[in-house]
């Protein structure tokens, strides 16, 4: 039975731990696994480099999201911060962008992890895999928020333990792969990277993308414990403790498979784990991505039912998906609406033209976040001493990327 908004609350059950593994598990469910083969392709043996520099563009905007979230204590965040900051009269453009954006971004997931398991398993059948897909993770999502998130800390703490596997045999075995071929040459190892900047900054873009997840966090403000505190410290430790892995995972797949391999190979994590230890792993790196792509479908279906419920609270979506199921404490009607739209959705769109205008909207929404940040310092509203000089940087980077993203879709 479901009562009304007046009367029934969100339960406040998420602490530090929680929101820190739904960022952290998003980040990199999102992230290592699909993308640094692309990346590789552009930076070559200085993606490390890549990763830095795109995990600093990614600090600068997740700087402005700790400011936010320290000010504002709402489920309906990007709206609040947006609307407060700049304007009023973006309500409506920046609630279709939102609704549109999260469930153009579920509905990629679901499409890819579908296709990863019609890969593995040949006679899979497409709608039958794709309906569970979106299935298992509703059915989570409505049973309570304390059990989703433990199972998100599951699935992230698997996914972390295999890349830093990974970064330790590497340490470990150092007469693997490549390594013979590495240049120690200081100065000559130097003088080519700075050949390789344009090819090293078009990498860092690529893993703009691979860094996003720690703006999905203030979406559960109301169900976290102490969220002034516990949002903003876990958006800024999780976002530091994925650039570490990224870097030493970049790090050591060049050296055991070598860039070529790695750049010409979509999972090459799989691939290094096979080197090394033969092909028994291929099936448990295989189940370990299939895990990661899963855990980031039953997070983003957990914080865009907040959402959907908080621009409801706000008018503009109907009053019925505001609705918190009394036993449950969970907006039921918001995940169930949310979940049938993504099924019609993932039988409707192409992944490759979805993706790309996500990534678009993705960085729209952090040129607005930026924006707002800036202007809630401007009229005091935020007090704090100085500049926000991180969101004047994140906005001049984030509007690079929109540039650079608009030219790829047009051409």
């Amino acid at each position: 039975m479901s009562n009304t908004k007046d009367n029934i609350n969100l339960k406040e059950s998420l602490g530090f731990i929680d929101v820190f593994f739904i960022s952290l598990g998003y980040i990199i469910g999102a992230g290592i696994y699909s993308l640094i083969y692309l990346t590789t392709k552009y930076a070559g043996k200085y993606t490390w480099m890549s990763f830095i520099i795109g995990g600093l563009i990614s600090l600068m905007t997740a700087l402005s999201y700790r400011d936010l979230s320290e000010h504002f204590d709402t489920n309906a965040s990007d709206y609040d911060y947006i609307t407060q900051g700049l304007s009023m009269k973006l309500k409506y453009p920046i609630s279709f962008l939102l609704i549109f954006m999260l469930l153009l971004t579920a509905t990629v997931l679901v499409i890819a992890f579908t296709n990863i398991t019609k890969e593995i398993y040949k006679n899979a059948p497409y709608i039958v895999v794709s309906i569970i897909t979106i299935l298992i993770p509703t059915i989570i999502n409505i049973y309570d928020v304390k059990f989703t998130s433990n199972i998100n800390i599951g699935i992230s703490l698997l996914e972390t333990l295999v890349l830093v596997v990974l970064i330790f045999m590497n340490f470990l075995t150092p007469n693997l792969g490549s390594v013979k071929n590495i240049n120690f040459d200081t100065v000559k190892y130097l003088t080519n990277m700075f050949k390789k900047i344009p090819s090293i900054f078009h990498g860092a873009f690529l893993t703009f993308f691979a860094y996003s997840g720690f703006e999905t966090i203030p979406k559960l403000a109301e169900e976290t414990k102490d969220s002034k505190k516990n949002i903003p410290k876990a958006i800024i430790s999780s976002l530091l403790v994925a650039i570490t892995l990224y870097v030493f995972v970049s790090l050591s797949l060049n050296n055991i498979l070598g860039v070529n391999k790695v750049s010409e190979t979509k999972n090459p994590i799989s691939l290094a784990f096979k080197s090394i230890l033969g092909s028994k792993t291929k099936p448990f790196i295989d189940f370990v991505t299939l895990m990661s792509i899963f855990n980031t479908i039953l997070i983003t279906l957990l914080f865009t039912s907040r959402q959907f419920k908080a621009l409801s609270e706000k008018n503009i979506l109907p009053d019925f998906i505001s609705k918190v199921n009394s036993k449950t404490k969970t907006p039921i009607n918001s995940i169930l609406l949310i979940s049938v739209i993504v099924l019609i959705l993932v039988l409707s769109l192409n992944i490759n033209i979805s993706s790309h205008f996500v990534n678009l909207l993705l960085v729209v929404l952090f040129v607005l976040i930026n924006s707002s940040n800036i202007a809630l310092y401007n009229k005091k509203i935020i007090k704090k001493n100085g500049l926000p000089y991180y969101s004047y940087l994140g906005l001049g980077s984030t509007l690079i990327i929109v540039y650079e993203l608009i030219k790829k879709i047009v051409n």
